[in-house]
């Protein structure tokens, strides 16, 4: 089923990213899917695959990506797009300049259906809220410092990026079958 799934998205950044994780051009649909309003990306990711397979009718991949901020009890959650677009990656940076803690766990979610079963890859990094540095990549890249290795994900090239990335975990996951056991 992995090749003819179809990766329901409108952004060209992503599709571009997890066809060169995955090695091959994923098939795509770009659909307007509704969005919740929730933190947990898990939350999002599941009613995004049930829309789009209630629209197309074949099976289906979404993916959702989110950013846990530890002092904020994991706000924002998958709700970081709108926070970026109102506050851009300063203001969220300056949202956390009180706070001691500013480590987050960014988390990249999977999901498929194909009209009988849901299944989910996760994919986290660990990190820090920085000021931000670095000129590639978009979304919050300029302030999120990957823990293990003291740079943001701006600093890095798109090939290092792929290489470990919680997008690039998530998708291996899908490659290779290791789905979340859900209650």
């Amino acid at each position: 089923m992995e090749k003819d799934i179809i990766f329901v998205t409108g952004n060209k950044n992503k599709l571009i990213e997890v066809s060169e994780i995955l090695g091959y051009q994923i098939k795509n649909k770009n659909v307007d899917l509704p969005e919740i309003q929730a933190i947990n990306v898990i939350d999002v990711v599941r009613e995004k695959v049930k829309v789009a397979y209630e629209i197309l009718k074949v099976p289906v991949l979404v993916e959702d990506t989110g950013i846990y901020f530890n002092t904020l009890n994991k706000y924002p959650g998958a709700l970081i797009k709108w926070l970026l677009d109102s506050t851009g990656d300063v203001g969220i940076y300056n949202s956390l300049a009180a706070y001691k803690d500013k480590s987050a766990t960014a988390q990249t979610i999977v999901g498929t259906y194909d009209g009988k079963e849901y299944k989910f890859y996760s994919g986290e990094m660990d990190g820090t809220i920085v000021e931000p540095r670095g000129e590639l990549g978009f979304g919050w890249d300029k302030i999120f410092e990957i823990s293990k290795l003291k740079k943001t994900v701006a600093e890095l090239t798109k090939e290092e990026k792929n290489k470990i990335s919680m997008r690039k975990i998530a998708f291996e996951n899908f490659k290779n079958g290791i789905f979340l056991k859900l209650d």
